[in-house]
C-alpha cells in the first residue's frame, strides 16, 4: 500500500468510534482508504458493523495532515509502516481475532523459517514416523509404505491426540502451505484425519 493510502488509514484510526475492525472493512468494501472520506453517510453505513453515528464521525473529520506527519516521522526514524493487506503482513498474525491494521517495523526482519529439514535431520526422525504407522489399522498400514520422506517428518510429530497445525509447523519448520499440502496427502491415503480447529490425529 502506497505513503499516501497508509497515511489516510491512519487518519481513519484517528477517529473516535473508528477502530481497526471498523477500519478494516470500510477498505475492504472500498479498497481505497482515502475514498472513504468521500463517501456519503448512507454509503458509509451500508459497510457491515459501522453504524450512524461512526459514519458522522468520518464525515466531520478535518484532521488530514495527521496522517501524512505520522508516515514523514516514520521514514525520517527509518520505520516501515505494514498494513493489514500487505504481503508482508504476517499470515498467522491475519488470522487472530481483531489484528492491528498497521505495523510498525523497524531494522531487517526475521529470516524465513527453513521448509526442508537437513537431511540427517530428517533421517533422525524416520523411525519415529515408523513407530507411529505401526499403530495404524493393517489396511492403512498398507496405503502408508509409499510415504514419501516429508510425509513421515509430518506423521512423526503425530499421533493419537490431537495437535493444532500451528504447533506442526513449529515443529517440522515448514512453511504452513507446504504443512497443509502434506497434511491432504496424508488424509487422502488414510493416515491422518483432520478434526475441528485445525486439528489433527492420525488415522484411526
Amino acid at each position: 500500500m502506497n505513503l499516501n493510502s497508509i497515511a489516510s488509514l491512519i487518519n481513519l484510526l484517528n477517529i473516535k468510534r473508528v477502530g481497526p475492525q471498523k477500519v478494516r472493512s470500510l477498505v475492504s468494501a472500498h479498497k481505497n482508504p482515502a475514498e472513504v472520506f468521500s463517501l456519503s453517510t448512507h454509503e458509509i453505513c451500508a459497510v457491515d458493523g459501522v453504524d450512524l453515528k461512526t459514519a458522522w464521525a468520518i464525515r466531520k473529520a478535518v484532521h488530514y495532515d495527521f496522517g501524512l506527519a505520522e508516515v514523514e516521522k516514520a521514514q525520517r526514524l527509518g520505520v516501515e509502516l505494514i498494513t493489514f493487506w500487505d504481503d508482508e503482513y504476517p499470515f498467522l498474525l491475519r488470522k487472530m481475532y481483531d489484528p492491528p491494521v498497521i505495523l510498525y517495523r523497524k531494522g531487517q526482519p526475521l529470516k524465513k523459517k527453513k521448509t526442508v529439514l537437513l537431511w540427517w535431520e530428517a533421517e533422525l526422525q524416520l523411525p519415529t514416523a515408523e513407530k507411529q504407522l505401526k499403530t495404524l489399522r493393517p489396511r492403512q498400514k498398507n496405503i502408508s509404505l509409499n510415504l514419501s520422506r516429508e510425509e513421515k517428518i509430518v506423521v512423526s510429530k503425530l499421533h493419537h491426540e490431537p495437535i493444532h497445525i500451528d504447533d506442526l509447523v513449529s515443529n517440522t519448520e515448514m512453511e504452513l502451505t507446504h504443512m497443509l499440502t502434506i497434511l491432504l496427502e496424508l488424509e487422502l491415503k488414510g493416515v491422518v484425519q483432520q478434526l475441528s480447529g485445525k486439528q489433527f490425529v492420525l488415522g484411526v
